[in-house]
């Protein structure tokens, strides 16, 4: 891997990790159409935990109030709004992170055949737009984060553990589902980028046992891991600044067009190419 594809496939992370239009989807086609190497197993594990980083530094507040108000349980200080609502976020985010989880660890090699080919990629690229041109259609929006519950997170949950197919984007498949369940496209986006914590964190956490386990991280050039991580967590950062910003007066179907545009180009080519 040279310097340049650790740049491409850097920002390409940063970018998708968060925008509703697949991560996964693009490290399988970005590398097809460019005809890159498959990226070693430590590149992928670090630029996923610089994406990681970069959920938890813009979201820095959340995590930390969330974290200090299970305190209480130990100090039994008195709970007020503040507290209980940021026990029950983390809960709810606790819940939501069950599904991926678990299909994640059970379902490896089952999830391992997609990503062999683009085409695969291609046609969950276009179930990804078609979730979301739908879900503005159909959806009432007008809870904040306050009105989750068990179902709810367990619902979005599901649809973060339906994102591990290539092309369908975790962050496109648990906004929908918040926006699905009530929530405003703006909360959806909220939960959606907390929820990612955890699991990036497993992801990249495993990844990166792997990578020590089957000696792959041995020959790689730590310059041009630092060189993809440090792009993939500064394009990871701003595009999450720009989708909050962004879904708070627009709808989502111009990422639905282009993961239409990109989904058909590649099936197209996977198939008389």
């Amino acid at each position: 891997m040279t310097i340049a594809q650790a740049v491409i496939l850097g920002i390409v992370q940063g970018a998708t990790e968060f925008l509703p239009v697949s991560s996964s989807g693009h490290l399988v086609i970005v590398p097809y159409i460019l005809g890159f190497p498959n990226a070693p197993v430590i590149f992928d594990a670090m630029v996923h935990v610089a994406t990681l980083f970069a959920v938890l530094i813009f979201f820095r507040k959340e995590f930390i109030d969330i974290i200090l108000s299970f305190k209480s349980i130990l100090t039994k200080e008195k709970i007020n709004d503040e507290i209980k609502f940021n026990q029950k976020l983390g809960i709810m985010l606790a819940l939501g992170t069950i599904p991926a989880a678990l299909a994640g660890f059970f379902l490896e090699e089952f999830f391992t055949d997609f990503f062999s080919k683009p085409v695969y990629a291609g046609f969950f690229l276009i179930v990804t737009g078609t979730f979301l041109i739908a879900i503005e259609r159909i959806s009432e929006k007008f809870k904040d984060i306050d009105s989750l519950n068990i179902n709810k997170s367990l619902i979005i949950g599901c649809a973060q553990a339906f994102a591990i197919f290539p092309g369908i984007s975790r962050s496109g498949a648990t906004i929908a589902a918040g926006m699905l369940c009530g929530l405003t496209r703006e909360s959806a986006t909220r939960f959606s980028f907390l929820l990612s914590a955890p699991i990036i964190a497993g992801a990249g956490g495993f990844s990166i046992k792997k990578a020590f386990f089957d000696g792959t991280w041995a020959g790689m050039d730590l310059t041009i891991i630092l060189v993809g991580s440090f792009f993939a967590f500064v394009v990871a950062y701003l595009s999450i600044k720009f989708l909050i910003d962004f879904v708070k007066k627009h709808p989502l179907n111009i990422f639905a067009y282009y993961c239409y545009a990109v989904g058909l180009t590649v099936i197209v080519s996977s198939i008389f190419l």
